[in-house]
């Protein structure tokens, strides 16, 4: 009896010891740089979307972080678009950028809160498979950069004028960039702007470096967009998205009484 009783025993540790050989290894990145985004200020994971991928995480899963200064985040969601509430973090492999980005929708810069320099690592690890897959399913939009795929230039380039209170009609538009080509909808925007007779522009996203940055492209054509810059009747703000912030309400408000002074 006790021998059959030790033979058992012995016969589970063995496969328990398989078992444990077999396990699967944890999804990671290991220690690995980050990278400063320079338009927002955020975290960039210093892999690409496709990269980070690779490794085995998905849109939809939970994800622990550890940087290397010992500031942690346990169970943050990793999607395609910022499908979290205003102020909340998540990890984001937007389509389009070069990296995962670590941010807060909205929020303030990320690299400055969590203290980075270019020297810091960042470990992120998976925490668990497709935890918020339903909200990445319900929420994620499918991109396109061909005209084809909408019913006009206006819809193609997101051009349409705001309105309300006393403001007249057809005086004061929004639109795709019309000098950032990235989403090839620079052309119909520039062209739309032109058509709509805009003669200044608040410029949210870029910077004069960047904007210089466009236009030695060689497939740069957005003309008169870039005479409108030559003339002085564009202002570039190169803000972050965190519009809650006391920065941005004054950059707005100061720029909303620059523009109205053209």
């Amino acid at each position: 009896m006790i021998k059959r009783t030790l033979s058992v025993l012995i016969a589970a540790v063995i496969i328990l010891a398989l078992l444990s050989g077999c396990a699967s290894e944890p999804v990671t990145t290991g220690k690995i740089g980050v990278v400063r985004d320079e338009e927002f200020g955020n975290v960039y994971i210093a892999l690409t979307i496709d990269e980070f991928n690779a490794l085995g995480f998905s849109f939809g899963d939970s994800i622990n972080i550890e940087f290397d200064n010992g500031k942690s985040f346990t169970d943050i969601p990793y999607y395609s678009g910022y499908y979290v509430p205003v102020g909340e973090m998540l990890a984001c492999g937007y389509p389009g950028y070069p990296h995962v980005v670590i941010a807060r929708n909205y929020g303030a810069p990320t690299w400055e809160e969590f203290g980075m320099t270019e020297d810091s690592g960042v470990t992120v690890t998976l925490n668990e498979k497709g935890k918020y897959s339903a909200v990445q399913e319900l929420y994620a939009l499918e991109y396109s950069d061909e005209r084809k795929d909408f019913d006009s230039d206006e819809m193609f380039a997101n051009f349409r004028a705001f309105a309300g209170g006393n403001m007249p009609e057809d005086t004061f538009y929004r639109s795709a960039s019309p000098c950032d080509d990235q989403h090839r909808r620079a052309s119909t925007a520039n062209r739309l702007v032109e058509e709509k007779g805009v003669r200044s522009v608040l410029n949210l996203s870029d910077s004069e470096t960047k904007y210089k940055g466009y236009t030695e492209k060689e497939d740069f054509s957005s003309e008169y967009y870039d005479s409108l810059c030559q003339s002085g009747d564009v202002l570039f703000l190169a803000m972050n998205a965190n519009y809650r912030s006391d920065d941005f309400a004054k950059k707005i408000a100061d720029a909303l009484l620059e523009i109205s002074s053209h």
